[in-house]
């Protein structure tokens, strides 16, 4: 199903692979303040009604035991009150500074700690379903909130951890407004993780790949998050495309991409993307009645060019592909009584992006990149319309150096 490749999933397969394809050799943790980026995916966390649980982090290893970092998490929880059913989904976006106390064991290479922080938590209700449909709902604003837990790393590389996390955070309530009525809601929500932290320097620091006299052939596992601005929306006629109600600046939809690839020689590499995101259909005359997720899958052929001893790597992008989409949280009402659309489009692709090498095998990306798709689908009440689209994404994430 389209409408399951979220960023949690994305991320979870990008955590997984990175992590059965590096390299575990001289790992141990060090005793002196390292910088570090945490990565983590919540994805088994619908067990107790957290939906698309993922997180990020920058911190930094004071010494031996002490650690400080800035977490942020995104998840989602149903909204039901008052005994009604599932009214939609409740966007919850927590941004919060920890403090982290660890004790190394086992040579330094496994790693238990302790976390506790406090910050503020963002709330946006979103994803209105069928029990909510035609009711009027609010409820956006700011609340104070707490955490608390425990994890446990360990060290696959001299500058990687496979990280397992839990952690409560509590949440003041919030408002929720229906048909006039007010609720107060608690979103208080147990997290668990597993992820990745990947270290801004390495134990026994080597030379960058492009710095070497023969530059070696190399796989790479990527993740990219980021905004979708559709550059075109006309569907066809009386019919467009609008952005998600949970949209940055309700004009960037999310758009989070997984990427397989490799490098050859000093200029040439070749990423397997995979992304998506949705958008609203809006009808003329109706206003927005379903969401329609794309996902795209191609090749997309780099050319690079390594400056700065191969620090600093800029590159420009083309590929070919397919999307696949699919109609979802239809709300078919009024003079529409039947909604249908799934298909493979043809589609293509141009752009560039930069590199930026923390160490060895990791680096950090930024990508700038157009999409066009053609010759969709959709069925309105018997009716065929065709239409196409297209969309830039500006996205930021990280490669991995598999195996190296």
């Amino acid at each position: 199903m389209v409408n399951s490749l979220t960023p949690s999933r994305i991320l979870t397969g990008s955590l997984a692979l990175l992590a059965l394809g590096t390299c575990a050799t001289r790992a141990e943790d060090a005793d002196r303040q390292r910088w570090y980026l945490h990565f983590r995916s919540g994805e088994f966390d619908t067990a107790w009604d957290v939906l698309d649980f993922w997180g990020f982090g920058i911190g930094m290893n004071l010494d031996k035991n002490w650690g400080v970092e800035m977490v942020g998490d995104v998840w989602e929880k149903n909204v039901r009150v008052d005994g009604t059913g599932r009214l939609g989904e409740m966007s919850v976006n927590s941004m919060m500074p920890q403090v982290r106390f660890r004790w190394p064991l086992w040579n330094d290479r496994l790693v238990p700690y302790a976390i506790v922080g406090a910050g503020p938590v963002f709330f946006q209700f979103n994803d209105q379903v069928d029990a909510g449909f035609g009711r009027s709902i609010e409820s956006e604003g700011w609340r104070a909130g707490a955490t608390a837990g425990v994890g446990i790393e360990y060290f696959i590389a001299d500058n990687i951890t496979f990280a397992l996390e839990g952690k409560y955070t509590w949440i003041d309530k919030m408002a929720v407004e229906v048909d006039g009525a007010t609720f107060d809601e608690d979103y208080s929500s147990l997290l668990a993780t597993f992820g990745l932290r990947i270290y801004f320097d390495e134990n026994h620091p080597r030379l960058l790949a492009e710095q070497e006299k023969e530059i070696p052939g190399r796989f790479s596992l990527g993740f990219r998050y980021g905004g979708s601005i559709l550059t075109e929306d006309q569907f066809t006629s009386g019919i467009q495309l609008k952005p998600e109600a949970s949209a940055y600046g309700r004009t960037l939809n999310q758009y989070p991409a997984l990427t397989l690839g490799y490098n050859w020689g000093e200029h040439w590499g070749v990423d397997i993307l995979i992304g998506g995101g949705e958008q609203r259909l809006n009808f003329e005359g109706l206003g927005n009645i379903s969401e329609y997720a794309v996902v795209a899958g191609m090749p997309q052929l780099r050319y690079r060019w390594p400056i700065n001893g191969g620090r600093w790597v800029p590159y420009a992008s083309v590929g070919a592909g397919v999307t696949y989409a699919e109609i979802n949280d239809a709300k078919v009402a009024g003079s529409i009584a039947d909604l249908k659309g799934k298909g493979v489009y043809p589609a293509v692709s141009v752009g560039g992006g930069i590199e930026y090498f923390v160490t060895r095998n990791f680096s950090l990306t930024g990508d700038l990149w157009w999409l066009y798709t053609w010759n969709h689908k959709l069925e309105v009440n018997g009716t065929e319309f065709r239409g196409d689209f297209s969309s830039v994404q500006i996205q930021f994430g990280f490669r991995a150096y598999l195996f190296d």
